[in-house]
């Protein structure tokens, strides 16, 4: 081989080298780098019942879950499904902290899958938490708590669109055979569909129709409650004496709290003999001629030491008041109880009996879980006992018994005109 020719190869296998070099020195703290953004580890997502029972699908086979029965966890990924009167609660949290991200509400007759649902690996990542759902239908709410590390983005894919949410807040979605309903109670949330798009912000809804771009923004649900999330501490609220039978005996105590991530009303009392406190709240809200109207609350009873609501259905550990006016200007009062301990019987009754008519059954809850209660639309119920709403004038939020204690976190009076 002539000198020239050594010359050239050794040029090229040190050119070759340099840059092999160089691309190792650009490559593996890139490659690096990638991996630390992109690497993924599974969100804790937890599902119980609220109501009835409903079916977990998941990679290890089908699970019924009952009322009352512990959390099931869901991991990585799996498919949940409700019978027409049937809830469930998805509780959304990171690893390793457990922080509380977010919960979703899923109603009666609702098929939702969980397709991912993902945090970095790594703190070093500015990728945020990710919850991707499909809604194939049915309906069901959410709400994405305030980030203290890093947000939680959720996207959910229905038949007609995909709306992906940011931002902390108070969402909604119904999906039928032919269209999507997305409702911004609070927060802001892009709908997508047909190759166009749209931004809700609080207080505004939109409609996907099957094939077509959604709607421009709609006036949404209004929610007669202000600062019912307790945000705000008892701002709007004004707290009613407390009552105690034998004055020996503790006052129960009122404060807001945090509780699962968000504030809390929390109402509580240990003692013997009867007690009750109560905070409420003036709505003055004409409803002639509204569609719906609906109670809304997220809520969880850690403590009843009475049986149902005692002897006399009077002292479940919470009951929701509404005094409002009826069509025929008559002052009127229509109250749902609560209770998680005890069985209906001769000496527990289920309803009020000392309480005016119309008369509701007090509602069954898990004890110590967290769970989401909607009344049926109360215009059609009233209207049915003869006592259609006019005006409401109050909402009162009352815990009583011997021994109580319950967390109030959000209450909601839903009106659609």
């Amino acid at each position: 081989m002539s000198n020239g020719h050594r010359e050239r190869l050794a040029w090229a296998i040190l050119l070759g080298s340099f840059s092999l070099c160089l691309g190792l020195v650009i490559a593996v703290p890139l490659g690096a780098s990638t991996f630390l953004q992109q690497a993924t580890r599974p969100l804790v997502v937890n599902i119980q019942t609220n109501q009835g029972v409903a079916v977990l699908q998941s990679e290890s086979g089908s699970d019924v879950l009952l009322a009352g029965e512990p959390v099931h966890s869901l991991n990585p990924s799996g498919t949940l499904l409700t019978g027409p009167s049937d809830t469930a609660l998805a509780l959304i949290a990171a690893p390793v902290t457990e922080q509380p991200l977010a919960q979703v509400q899923v109603y009666g007759g609702s098929d939702v899958h969980v397709r991912r649902a993902t945090a970095p690996r790594f703190s070093v990542s500015s990728a945020s938490h990710f919850l991707g759902l499909t809604l194939t239908k049915g309906r069901l709410s959410l709400v994405v708590l305030p980030a203290t590390d890093r947000p939680l983005v959720v996207e959910v894919i229905t038949p007609q669109g995909v709306v992906v949410m940011r931002e902390p807040g108070r969402y909604s979605l119904m999906v039928t055979e032919t269209d999507t309903e997305v409702v911004v109670q609070s927060g802001l949330a892009l709908v997508e569909a047909a190759g166009e798009s749209t931004i809700l912000h609080g207080d505004q809804r939109a409609l996907v129709r099957q094939g077509s771009p959604p709607s421009e923004p709609l006036d949404a649900e209004r929610d007669l409650v202000l600062n019912g999330d307790f945000n705000q501490g008892l701002e709007a609220w004004f707290l009613l004496s407390p009552n105690v039978e034998f004055a020996e005996q503790p006052a129960a105590e009122t404060q807001v709290i945090t509780a699962s991530g968000e504030s809390a009303l929390s109402m509580e009392r240990f003692g013997v003999g009867h007690a009750d406190v109560a905070v409420r709240q003036i709505i003055d809200q004409d409803v002639t001629d509204y569609q719906s109207l609906r109670l809304q609350i997220n809520l969880e009873l850690l403590e009843q030491s009475l049986g149902v609501c005692g002897s006399l259905g009077s002292e479940c550990p919470l009951t929701i008041r509404i005094d409002y006016v009826d069509v025929n200007g008559v002052d009127q009062i229509w109250q749902q109880g609560f209770y998680a301990v005890g069985d209906v019987g001769p000496t527990t009754p289920d309803v009020c009996t000392t309480c005016p008519e119309p008369r509701t059954e007090h509602q069954r809850l898990p004890f110590k879980q967290l769970v989401f209660y909607e009344s049926d639309n109360l215009l059609n119920w009233l209207g049915g006992k003869g006592t259609l709403p006019r005006q409401i004038k109050a909402i009162t939020l009352v815990a009583s018994g011997h021994s109580f204690e319950v967390e109030v976190l959000n209450v909601s009076l839903v009106a659609k005109e």
